[in-house]
């Protein structure tokens, strides 16, 4: 029997990785995300968060879901109406890590739950941090690595920094069997959990010039409405919610971990470019 996979959000750094993993499989990937405007081009298939009269049309022939949360306010009503029309599909969802510890009333623990209620079949990973994030401006607007200054928001804790490609590598391995993962959560993290100060030498090292950690100051976390919104996981941050280190990557996704290191040296070019 020929499986389908239906992939949100097939342009988001997680999205398009999986994707490429999926490459030869059936699969109907969608792009759109949470735009206002949907229109069928580069022979995606056009998903809306904001429309949801056209979501029936597009999962229709997919049995298995890569779901990324939208980010949005009412998320979790979101995905309850889109499981309602895949019932009999395998979801697998991309939360957090720790997700499944926060408040009932939480939005990552409301998305989970209404997976759990809804869906027959499920999976869930809660990857840790985005490796990526440390490269890409939108993450963090008013830049990560200012003037030889790291600036991210979680204090002295470590955390496991994954890269999204090994997120990806296990979501492909669980959308191709998914029987095998039916009703389990996994956490998806880097081979390390290091701190902002190792993460500093690290780029030390990689630029051949000082990288000094530093807690960003009140007033960007004010100033930005984004990272304003985001006060909630910086807080558990530095609780050390992010340390914990698993083998999901190496067991489920065939391969060891990316590290930071391989990571730094990849993207050298891009840290030595940040913007201020």
């Amino acid at each position: 029997m020929q499986h389908t996979a239906f992939v949100t959000g097939g342009r988001g750094k997680t999205g398009r990785s999986v994707l490429e993993l999926l490459s030869g499989d059936p699969v109907l990937a969608a792009y759109g995300g949470t735009s206002r405007r949907a229109v069928q081009r580069d022979g995606l298939v056009a998903f809306d968060w904001h429309d949801p009269s056209g979501w029936r049309s597009a999962v229709a022939g997919a049995d298995r879901i890569f779901l990324m949360r939208p980010d949005l306010d009412d998320a979790p009503d979101l995905v309850r109406q889109l499981l309602d029309m895949v019932a009999d599909a395998h979801v697998v969802l991309l939360s957090e890590q720790g997700a499944g510890a926060l408040a009932s009333g939480d939005w990552a623990r409301r998305v989970e739950e209404e997976l759990v209620t809804r869906a027959r079949h499920w999976t869930i990973l809660r990857p840790s941090w985005f490796l990526q994030s440390l490269v890409e401006p939108r993450d963090f607007p008013h830049g990560i690595l200012v003037d030889g200054v790291l600036r991210l928001p979680a204090g002295a804790a470590p955390i496991a920094w994954v890269d999204v490609r090994d997120i990806a590598a296990v979501a492909a391995e669980i959308l191709r069997d998914p029987e095998m993962h039916d009703r389990a959560a996994y956490t998806v993290t880097g081979p390390d959990a290091v701190t902002d100060a190792q993460i500093a030498a690290e780029l030390s090292a990689a630029l051949g010039t000082p990288v000094h950690a530093q807690e960003p100051s009140a007033a960007i976390l004010e100033g930005d409405e984004m990272l304003r919104s985001m006060s909630d996981l910086f807080a558990r941050a530095r609780s050390g919610v992010f340390a914990e280190v698993t083998d999901t990557v190496e067991q489920l996704g065939g391969r060891p971990p990316i590290s930071l290191d391989a990571f730094v040296a990849e993207h050298r070019d891009s840290f030595a470019t940040s913007p201020a």
